[in-house]
């Protein structure tokens, strides 16, 4: 925990979301509003979740979700520019490989990305509130009762 804390602190002196608007460039430059840390509560959980900067074609991210001293998951993701459209890739805790997720969807401070051959979640959204906090949800594609018992919604402040 305490590397986790180190990086926080570096990251929120050199990528401070205020700051992080006229840094990022190259094809993925339009998602510097996701860049920099994030965190929220998913009941008992603290949930963070740091996005470096967009560095030509490509963005990182790690999402990690723990209680007191315990890790309980994390996420390892990649945004990479192909063409007019991006990809997300996320590795999930326990998988090998990372499941790739196609951009369908893009606005001045939103994206989503979907895989429609994936479980859960098929579709994976980011949006910034007016307020400056991150919004996001996991979801099914197709309409139905459990799809909305499978959604996930979270609202996350900067760090």
């Amino acid at each position: 925990m305490a590397s986790l804390s180190c990086v926080a602190s570096l990251s929120a002196e050199l990528y401070g979301n205020a700051k992080v608007q006229t840094l990022g460039h190259g094809p993925l430059a339009h998602l510097t509003w996701l860049a920099g840390g994030w965190r929220g509560e998913e009941g008992a959980a603290i949930v963070e979740e740091w996005w470096s900067l967009p560095v030509s074609d490509t963005m990182f991210g790690i999402r990690q979700r723990y209680t007191g001293e315990s890790s309980l998951n994390h996420l390892w993701m990649r945004i990479e520019s192909k063409g007019d459209r991006s990809l997300l890739s996320v590795q999930f805790t326990a998988q090998t490989e990372a499941v790739v997720y196609t951009e369908v969807e893009r606005s001045t401070e939103r994206i989503a990305f979907e895989n429609p051959s994936q479980v859960f979640p098929q579709r994976i959204e980011y949006w910034r509130a007016k307020d400056g906090s991150l919004h996001g949800r996991f979801s099914l594609l197709k309409a139905s009762s459990s799809a909305q018992s499978r959604e996930q919604r979270w609202v996350w402040l900067p760090l």
